[in-house]
């Protein structure tokens, strides 16, 4: 992996960062549409938001019953098979296992071998983002404190490698809400209509 001098930015410098909600930014949609939802963000905020969505895909995937990894921790897989499984999420995430220039591009300039060794230390001991602990979208919800987060997750979770858990691509949710965040007509859906048409659909 190349060498960079960025830095991430500190908490208290990082944009639109709200104390009552981790990991908050504006108009996150938006940023996912441009393949920057983990830029400008502290070091901290990028593991978690990494680290949560694999469990979340995790969750997915034992929802709907598809393309089930057998490193799932939520059909009994063994810790270091999680761990495992989740070294490789981050290689295709940075389109290592692969020439995709574009993977490597959602993550910001200052990541590194040694940041991505502290991701994967942080994702074994962190207190709720946890990748040995099963999780939920409702708990995504509550600890994040917005609603949406799960779909931001979902969202870029089929940026990494096109990965998605149903029927219903989650890019098409994000468009309609990166139009509402650019202030044209409200075609949204909920979040909660959008599980029921894709998971049923399955």
């Amino acid at each position: 992996m190349p060498h960079s001098t960025a830095k991430p930015p500190s908490v208290a410098t990082v944009p639109d960062q709200a104390a009552t909600k981790p990991c908050h930014r504006s108009n996150p949609f938006t940023s996912l549409e441009e393949r920057k939802w983990l830029h400008d963000r502290s070091e901290g905020d990028v593991h978690k938001l990494i680290v949560d969505t694999y469990r979340l895909r995790m969750a997915d995937q034992h929802r709907s019953n598809d393309k089930i990894s057998k490193a799932n921790i939520h059909r009994g897989a063994e810790q270091a098979a999680t761990i495992n499984d989740f070294h490789s999420f981050i290689a295709t995430s940075l389109g290592l296992d692969h020439d995709r220039k574009e993977a490597k591009q959602i993550f910001p300039s200052w990541w590194t071998a040694m940041v991505q060794h502290r991701c994967y230390k942080f994702a074994e001991a962190d207190e709720f983002s946890n990748i040995c602990k099963p999780v939920t979208r409702e708990e995504i919800q509550e600890h994040y404190k917005d609603e949406l987060m799960p779909m931001q997750m979902r969202v870029f979770s089929e940026q990494i490698d096109g990965y998605n858990s149903g029927y219903l691509p989650a890019q098409g949710f994000a468009r309609l809400q990166s139009s509402k965040e650019k202030g044209y007509d409200d075609y949204g859906i909920s979040i909660e209509r959008w599980e029921q048409m894709n998971f049923n659909f399955i």
